[in-house]
């Protein structure tokens, strides 16, 4: 009996195929018999213990409890078993080795190896800044082979990184298209491997592309200063920020991240180059183009010793056509341009800096470039420097008989004295200043000195200008007194305007300032909100008469009670509040609840009874006479009540003589 049972387990064991034939007989298979096993691949090649370890090859059968599975001499627990693949899990302990198959009890050993990992570690990620898809290499120990395997997550995404390609010491990936700068997050199959960044003590800079917008001129000399402009102009110790004009390097004289200040360089070509920028990260795609222009050449210098105020001629050739690009210095005193052309500067020797005679160092800049450098000797001469007046409104502003003061250096007595033109005789206090008298027939022009000794006149740059009868003095009286009137600055919609002084009630009202408006626009939008506004200036006036005319380009207003008045009132106290309206010679005045507060100027420029629309008109105020020179408040006072206004395009200040 203990036979036959032997026989029947034996039996039993066995996997039996069956089928029918075509008699339906029943047909028995004994599978197992002779059967030819072969191991085609496995993967991973690497892995970690605990982690699945796929053997795919052919007649494995599908009875795990008939197969086992060896690595090396460790068996492993088998998950799942098929003809032609076989799932098995890495054990604890476990260590490199081949793969071995046994089934009941016939081994098969295969040819491939499987290696055992140890826990992954990462010594090194490199560059740890970088754009979005680019590359970047982790190092380290145990990362296997399987690309699939390594999840390489960033900041800002939940897309993983492209792996490009995986070894046991060295992962390649791409950084995510939306990944920002901070931490990331590095997983091999179930391995969560720290790496330098991935914590929030570390991070990976992602970094933004630089742009390269605009220059601040398009065309100069070699040696010009030019400011690049841009974003993201980032330069490290080891890669310096790089401009090129061509394949010429620039000097960089300094930058931020928004500008780098460049020399243009004296190898560029004349003509069109090429200017690019090279971040420490990139080489920036936008491409300008700078036109490099034939670099200026004196050749002579007409003398190299003169008076001031003498003309001394440069000659040359490439000379820059705007005069405004060219100047010229004498020990550092700045010469004037009498004319200049592409080939000829003609200049009038300045007063040194330092008001040192002899030899001084005379250059040539043009536009900012220093392209000459000489001696010239500046002989002694005296010079001025002002001539002015003591005229209240302006220095400059002069009636015959008014005295002047001149001003300069080495003005001695020995020579004669024009002033527009018309000798007089001065009075000299030292040889820095002398007075005169403004002399009859003066019409305008300047101060004059001849010395029979020296060649040239000595002539003050100041213009001295005859104040006449009937003369528009405004520029000397009031501040933006005209179209187009500048508002305080930063304001919009409604505001005052600048140089103006105004009540509480004006605050941000006295002037429209909408759809590039620019008149003085005395408005309200509201009842009873410029009751007694005032916008004025103070100014001290000389003795002598005066009228005001104001320039209106239209009045309008909707219902009700809408009055402006120009008013000239003595002393720096603004207007008096009105009280009512009187009947007066030439109208309707005012009467007003101070009269110490004397109104010199009282003139209607709108009310109910007034209606301009579209047309312009001007209105002119009375005479005024002041015999002595006196303090006055001008400006503006309303009434109303409801919305209207009126918008004033000009005042003017006539001068009427004494």
């Amino acid at each position: 009996m203990k036979k036959i049972y032997y026989s029947l387990c034996l039996l039993l064991s066995l996997f039996i195929w069956t089928s029918c034939d075509k008699g339906g007989e029943e047909r028995v298979d004994l599978k197992y018999e002779a059967r030819t096993i072969s191991v085609s691949s496995i993967s991973p090649v690497a892995g970690y213990i605990g982690e699945n370890l796929t053997i795919n090859g052919k007649q494995f059968g599908v009875s795990p409890e008939l197969m086992k599975v060896f690595i090396g001499e460790d068996e492993t627990e088998i998950i799942s078993c098929s003809e032609e693949q076989l799932i098995v899990k890495v054990p604890q302990g476990a260590t490199t080795g081949k793969i071995i198959l046994n089934l009941m009890g016939d081994t098969y050993v295969s040819e491939l190896t499987y290696t055992v990992l140890g826990q992954p570690s990462v010594t090194a990620i490199s560059p740890v800044m970088a754009f979005a898809n680019d590359e970047i290499t982790i190092t380290g120990d145990n990362f296997g082979s399987t690309v699939s395997a390594v999840k390489l997550g960033f900041t800002g995404t939940k897309e993983t990184a492209l792996v490009v390609s995986c070894e046991n010491t060295k992962i390649i990936a791409k950084v995510p298209a939306k990944a920002v700068t901070g931490p990331i997050d590095l997983t091999i199959s179930k391995q969560h491997v720290n790496t330098p960044l991935s914590t929030g003590s570390g991070e990976f800079t992602v970094l933004q592309h630089a742009s390269f917008t605009e220059m601040s001129a398009v065309s100069g000399y070699r040696g010009a200063t030019v400011t690049l402009k841009g974003e993201g102009f980032v330069g490290t110790d080891e890669k310096p920020l790089k401009v090129y004009f061509g394949d010429t390097e620039a000097e960089v004289v300094s930058s931020t991240n928004e500008e780098i200040v460049i020399i243009v360089p004296e190898e560029a070509t004349n003509g069109d180059n090429a200017v690019m920028v090279e971040t420490a990260y990139e080489l920036i795609e936008a491409v300008q183009v700078f036109n490099v222009l034939p670099s200026p050449k004196i050749t002579s210098v007409s003398s190299t010793e003169e008076y001031i105020g003498a003309e001394v001629t440069i000659t040359g050739e490439n000379f820059p056509e705007e005069v405004k690009n060219v100047r010229v210095l004498f020990g550092g005193g700045e010469a004037t341009i009498v004319s200049n052309s592409a080939t000829e500067l003609v200049v009038k020797v300045a007063a040194p800096a330092d008001g040192v005679f002899g030899k001084v160092a005379l250059t040539v800049l043009m536009a900012d470039v220093t392209f000459y450098t000489g001696e010239f000797t500046v002989k002694e001469t005296p010079y001025i420097i002002s001539a002015v007046s003591n005229n209240i409104l302006s220095n400059k502003l002069v009636q015959v008989g008014d005295e002047i003061t001149v001003t300069g250096k080495g003005l001695t007595p020995d020579g004669t004295v024009t002033i527009g033109g018309i000798k007089v005789e001065p009075t000299f206090n030292g040889n820095n200043e002398f007075k005169a008298s403004i002399p009859a027939g003066f019409t305008g022009g300047k101060v004059v000195l001849t010395y029979e000794a020296i060649s040239v006149p000595v002539t003050s740059d100041d213009e001295l200008i005859l104040l006449t009868e009937g003369m528009d003095i405004t520029e000397f009286v009031l501040q933006n007194y005209q179209q187009p009137f500048i508002p305080k600055a930063g304001t919009s919609g409604t505001a005052n305007p600048v140089g103006w002084l105004y009540s509480s009630n004006f605050e941000n009202e006295g002037m429209a300032w909408q759809n590039g408006n620019t008149y003085l626009h005395l408005q309200t939008y509201g009842k009873n909100k410029k009751e007694n506004g005032k916008l004025y200036q103070v100014k001290t006036l000389p003795k002598g008469k005066y009228k005001f005319m104001i320039d209106v380009a239209e009045s309008f207003f909707n219902k009700g009670r809408f009055t402006v008045r120009f008013l000239v009132a003595k002393g720096n106290n603004t207007f008096p509040d009105y009280v009512k309206e009187v009947a007066g010679e030439n109208g309707k005045v005012w009467e007003y609840n101070d009269p110490e507060k004397i109104v010199l100027v009282d003139k209607l420029l709108s009310d109910l009874r007034i209606t301009i629309g579209s047309t312009p008109v001007q209105v002119e105020t009375n005479e005024i006479n002041l015999s002595e020179t006196t303090e006055v408040t001008i400006g503006f006072l309303t009434m109303t009540n409801d919305q209207a206004g009126v918008k004033v395009s000009a005042i003017k200040t006539i001068w009427l003589g004494e």
